[in-house]
């Protein structure tokens, strides 16, 4: 933390940037309603799966998010503030989800590019079926101002800082297991469902445990 605050850039700048974000695509949060469900018959699981689950989805997605920028934002003593998270329906695409923040780019340490470099390599660089618009190669940002770095390299700074807590895998984990701690999956889903859908999940479940 101290390397941090003796580095912070003199800028005064908010940017609304993407911040990398699966979301629930390839990710434990994808996996949570079928583990919790493990526990119950198959008459339960197949009427949860006859549902229409984009409401559980929006709400599970919007909630790791909240708990990814706090986490950032509390180990970091930053101010970071979502302002939209755009959700996308898992279908077999390799997309995920979009996560919209405002920062501002005067509360952010000015790490070094050298340090940024694996980020931008996983990114930016191109391959057959894709071709990048940004060069992969920071040395381009030695010396330059922060509020003058494009908000794509801006990004990379916001996924060390997470990484630097610990990994984003650590963070989805905590936020399964707070969440599992107020009812899990389960509970999400049955605020996200009608009264009478709620009902019949009810009487399943319970009839499960009996």
């Amino acid at each position: 933390m101290t390397y941090y605050k003796q580095h912070l850039v003199a800028a005064s700048q908010t940017k609304q940037i993407s911040l990398p974000f699966n979301g629930l695509y390839n990710s434990y949060l994808g996996e949570l309603l079928d583990m919790d469900l493990e526990d119950y018959s198959e008459q339960a699981n197949d009427f949860v799966y006859e549902l229409n689950l984009t409401k559980y989805h929006k709400a599970l997605t919007a909630g790791y998010a909240q708990h990814l920028i706090k986490a950032i934002n509390e180990y970091h003593g930053l101010s970071i503030k979502i302002s939209n998270v755009d959700y996308e329906p898992m279908n077999g695409r390799n997309t995920g989800d979009a996560l919209w923040c405002d920062v501002d780019v005067a509360t952010l340490p000015a790490i070094p590019p050298a340090e940024l470099q694996p980020y931008a390599n996983d990114s930016l660089t191109s391959y057959s079926g894709f071709s990048s618009f940004y060069d992969p190669n920071l040395q381009h940002l030695e010396g330059a101002k922060l509020a003058n770095w494009n908000d794509v390299y801006i990004t990379f700074i916001i996924e060390y800082l997470a990484n630097d807590i610990n990994d984003t895998d650590y963070i989805e984990r905590d936020y399964i297991y707070k969440a599992e701690g107020n009812g899990g999956a389960i509970e999400i889903l049955m605020n996200n469902i009608t009264a009478e859908q709620c009902e019949q999940l009810n009487t399943l479940l319970y009839k499960d445990a009996e």
